[in-house]
């Protein structure tokens, strides 16, 4: 069967094996797996595995008939997301800081908090007059990803005087919860407004290979349990029925005196995510928490962003996915 596979690379029709066991199986499933097969443990997941691909093909020929005039266009700046990605390997790691990981979103059109990067409490309150208050302080570090676990995040800091006191007092905070902790500073952030947060998430299947998220944003978004997926790259059309399969997409629309958040740009948020993942397989898991959602569109507040070992990195996707015309080197297209 896994000669089979080899010799039929390329094939229309995708093959799912379900192969039952545990002391035997398992080797064979792990050799299946890297012959490009899709294999599953049981019989019944592998029929799930093909439901999610005939709903996947169904949807994406249902946006291959919408009118070709109607295409995104963005020119995403590819080589700036190099330099972060090279920075970060040279430096010997491959979680990124906040800040880093925000420029990559930046490069590909994703709307972003202003921010600056501070050495200390006095470069941090320099830095938020500059900004304008209020403001948000965080610490800059690749250790500390969920920062509100350990205090790591000030909201609402008014003054420069608040800035001074609240750095220092975080610095101390920081050192004593986790001393091993590498710090690089502090991120210095002009507040945004509250609004809708949403979450949104690139991951990889060991089957179906890379994977987009969304849902249900904040510091609950995993007690939540919302979210729904998709395979990228994804079209406009495509963003939208993944906006649609969330609980949070009746959040969207409004509720009480909460205006309706503007549904298209975070189709589009999620166009130019995806093809971010396209363009970087290197990515191995980037989340984006909070994206604020209002009536005027949407803003990247906090990201996460990890690469994966330079000898893993694959040459081609572990599922062949199709990538948005003309290509790399040109600005990404996506049909709505």
């Amino acid at each position: 069967m896994i000669a089979a596979a080899r010799a039929g690379a390329g094939r229309a029709a995708p093959i799912l094996v379900g192969w039952t066991g545990q002391a035997t199986a398992g080797r064979q499933r792990r050799a299946m797996a890297e012959a490009g097969l899709a294999v599953f443990a049981t019989p019944e997941a592998a029929v799930r595995g093909a439901l999610h691909l005939a709903a996947d093909r169904r949807n994406r020929a249902a946006a291959a008939e919408l009118p070709s005039r109607e295409v995104l266009e963005f020119a995403a700046d590819r080589g700036a997301v190099r330099q972060v990605f090279a920075a970060a390997r040279a430096a010997g790691r491959l979680e990124l800081t906040e800040e880093a990981a925000l420029a990559v979103l930046a490069a590909y059109g994703i709307p972003t908090v202003p921010g600056r990067r501070a050495a200390g409490p006095a470069e941090a309150a320099d830095a938020a007059a500059m900004l304008g208050f209020p403001v948000a302080l965080k610490i800059l570090s690749p250790d500390v990803v969920h920062k509100s676990d350990i205090a790591a995040v000030v909201l609402g800091l008014a003054s420069p005087r608040a800035v001074r006191e609240a750095a220092a007092a975080m610095l101390a905070r920081v050192r004593a919860a986790r001393p091993e902790a590498r710090i690089e500073g502090l991120l210095v952030q002009r507040q945004a407004a509250r609004a809708l947060e949403l979450r949104l998430r690139l991951g990889e299947d060991a089957m179906f290979g890379p994977w987009i998220g969304f849902g249900q944003g904040g510091t609950a978004a995993d007690l939540a349990a919302d979210e729904a997926y998709d395979l990228p790259p994804l079209n406009l059309a495509l963003a939208g029925q993944l906006i649609g399969r969330s609980r949070t997409a009746r959040l969207m629309a409004g509720y009480r005196d909460h205006r309706p958040a503007n549904r298209g740009a975070v189709a589009e948020a999620l166009v130019r995510l995806s093809q971010l993942a396209v363009d970087f397989p290197e990515i191995a898991a980037l989340t984006i928490n909070p994206l604020f959602a209002d009536a005027d569109g949407v803003l990247a507040v906090d990201a996460a962003l990890a690469l994966r070992p330079a000898g893993s990195i694959p040459s081609s996707p572990s599922r062949p996915i199709r990538r948005s015309s003309p290509g790399p080197s040109g600005p990404a297209r996506a049909r709505c």
